[in-house]
């Protein structure tokens, strides 16, 4: 029997859609809307085949292999594994701010040679891959700054305040006695 999916899912996966869009910065209002709406109805048809996954995941999944395509095509010329080539392209689409130079490009059948030379453009380099050992904790080793550290924080004296306290005020006084002397009234 087929399952009916209640339209608030898919309202709700327009609404992540167009969210989505809107913080890569790709396009406009109109051109994220429709870039949605696409990716939407291909989402339904996908959804149609296999209902046991949401309409929320079905659509992002749809963006997430748009982006790989788009950015195969776009970025065909580098020399970038499949799996660095979305992370490097939508780096390259920040980078070059083509949302709002190349606003109906991003996402589209034939982008423009000028957008494709731009994000081809821009390098890349990432540092070593994240090696992940056994560590132990142990107690951090302040140096010097360990003894003063302890002195400051960890022993309050109210003889040093007293002691500023009342030359400020001793100050204060010979400075008003003075002034009376100078200026009197």
């Amino acid at each position: 029997m087929d399952t009916v999916t209640p339209q608030s899912e898919w309202d709700e996966a327009l609404a992540r859609l167009l969210a989505f869009f809107a913080a890569l910065e790709f396009g406009g209002i109109e051109h994220r809307t429709s870039l949605a709406m696409r990716l939407l109805s291909e989402a339904r048809e996908r959804h149609s085949e296999n209902s046991g996954i949401s309409p929320v995941e079905t659509a992002m999944d749809v963006a997430s292999e748009s982006l790989e395509k788009w950015f195969a095509q776009v970025l065909a010329e580098s020399h970038l594994s499949p799996a660095n080539r979305v992370a490097v392209g939508l780096f390259a689409v920040r980078a070059t701010n083509a949302g709002t130079v190349w606003p109906a490009a991003l996402l589209s059948d034939l982008p423009p040679a000028d957008l494709r030379a731009a994000l081809s453009r821009v390098s890349t380099r990432t540092g070593p891959d994240l090696a992940i050992t056994s560590m132990t904790s142990r107690k951090m080793d302040y140096g010097a700054m360990q003894v003063i550290a302890q002195e400051t924080w960890h022993k309050f004296a109210w003889a040093p305040i007293l002691r500023a306290a009342g030359i400020w005020t001793a100050i204060f006084f010979a400075v008003l006695f003075a002034y009376g002397r100078l200026f009197p009234q």
